[in-house]
């Protein structure tokens, strides 16, 4: 989360609910915080691995003491786990002693269970140092935002220049990383887990009246218009809200987009009827749809969008008279 600046940031224990009550338990903390995490945190594996494996000695010695009568062998390996040695100790001990009493009934089998037993919790041990160091992570990671400013945008307490500072880099941010494809830039990947949300496309029917419909013919037999739907949006794992699965809410957006016809909807009107929006003498291309009254003095015209035919000027709506 690059560019988040850090007094926002939520520090200390969180639950990220997208990763359930038990592995989503979360310590946010500083780089100096983090160090003495990762310092406690070694110190208590080795504590626990070694106190498991004293554990694990202490009942295999006490199950093997049944009170029979048994070879030198026997004893000697009853002596041995009774002090209690280190895996690599145990495993090294045991084969002096297989070889030292090879020609006692099944001796190296006897030894051989000692000696699995002991390398195979030198291999547990290094897989639970190796992967208690995923539990650290410094990069990349996902924080919980806590920011007093969380609110709906009150631009009279603001001020306007607000806008003038946000919106280039909204529109930096937006050209960037709603893009289609996989391929986004670096600073798209930090900014929420799922960088865009898929938008399935389909030609569909025409959603206006028959008069408002394109009527020309479409290449290829398809319908006339385009439907966007988005499917069902939860706001947790796709929109970053760190809502209880109780609590998370799903919605869906879908959109039809139709060709709007010329016909009978544009006409050309001079520069003295859209109020000085154009250069003096200019011709205006008005494009109405809707029911809209006949433009008599006193009148008011509204144009959905006018265009100009001499200056190529954005679209834009306007209200003439």
């Amino acid at each position: 989360m690059t560019e988040l600046d850090d007094r926002f940031v939520r520090r200390g224990l969180w639950l990220n609910q997208e990763q359930g009550a038990f592995m989503g338990r979360t310590i946010t903390t500083d780089a100096k915080g983090g160090n003495v995490v990762i310092v406690i945190l070694s110190i208590s594996t080795s504590v626990a691995v070694a106190q498991v494996w004293q554990l694990l000695e202490f009942i295999i010695h006490q199950w093997r003491a049944k009170g029979i009568p048994a070879d030198g062998l026997f004893w000697q390996q009853q002596a041995l786990l009774r002090t209690l040695p280190t895996p690599f100790a145990l495993a090294a001990d045991s084969v002096q002693l297989w070889w030292r009493w090879k020609e006692s009934h099944r001796a190296l089998l006897r030894s051989l269970t000692q000696i699995l037993l002991a390398i195979s919790f030198i291999i547990g041990s290094l897989a639970a140092s190796i992967f208690s160091s995923y539990l650290v992570k410094t990069s990349n990671i996902e924080i919980l935002v806590s920011s007093p400013k969380c609110a709906l945008l009150n631009l009279t307490d603001l001020g306007y220049g607000y806008l003038e500072t946000t919106m280039p880099i909204l529109r930096s941010y937006a050209e960037d990383c709603y893009q289609p494809g996989s391929f986004l830039p670096v600073r798209c990947h930090n900014i929420f887990t799922r960088p865009s949300i898929s938008i399935a496309k389909t030609r569909t029917s025409c959603p206006w009246l028959s008069s408002m419909c394109l009527q020309a013919p479409i290449p290829g037999g398809e319908q006339p218009a385009v439907a966007l739907d988005t499917g069902m949006v939860d706001m947790g794992p796709q929109l970053g809200a760190n809502f209880p699965r109780k609590d998370s809410v799903k919605f869906r957006r879908v959109t039809t987009c139709s060709i709007l016809p010329l016909e009978g909807h544009s006409t050309i009107v001079n520069e003295s009827i859209t109020q000085g929006t154009a250069m003096s003498g200019e011709k205006i291309l008005a494009l109405r749809y809707g029911a809209f009254p006949v433009p008599v003095n006193g009148r008011i015209i509204r144009d959905t969008f006018t265009f100009s035919l001499s200056n190529n000027l954005d679209s834009r709506g306007y209200m003439t008279e």
